[in-house]
């Protein structure tokens, strides 16, 4: 077990864990250690000169599992691609018709306007693709 092990979770009464940074052998030394010094320990209401070693840090919970898309969060991650690749292509297509010049304007503003649409729907698109992409 020592070569699998690098460090142990000791489940102590009152139900606190305690990480042992180190294998099992290491951990019953240090819990022999700790017992002897216990037992040497003056009765309560006199003074030792003697420091103590602290434990290591309590463990806190581990961090939260990874969480799985649901079958409507696959589905709409692979929508949102879909509509990211077209929004591009629009957003190009209307970036192209204002650096040409041509068109009134009126149609300049539209298509300015529209442009600017096409923007937020992109940021805010992309935005939701990427939360998706961390589950999926």
């Amino acid at each position: 077990m020592d070569a699998l092990v690098e460090q142990v979770f000791a489940l102590e009464p009152g139900g606190n864990i305690r990480q042992f940074p180190g294998n099992y052998t290491d951990y019953r030394e240090w819990q022999k250690e700790q017992d002897a010094e216990t037992a040497a320990r003056p009765p309560k209401g006199t003074v030792s000169a003697a420091p103590v070693a602290a434990p290591p840090a309590p463990v806190a919970a581990p961090a939260a599992a990874k969480r799985k898309a649901t079958f409507a969060e696959k589905k709409e991650y692979e929508t949102l691609e879909k509509e990211l690749e077209q929004l591009e292509v629009v957003k190009q297509q209307l970036i192209e018709k204002l650096n040409s010049g041509t068109g009134s304007h009126q149609e300049l503003a539209d298509w300015a306007a529209q442009l600017k649409r096409t923007d937020a729907d992109l940021d805010s698109k992309g935005e939701r693709w990427l939360e998706l992409a961390e589950f999926v």
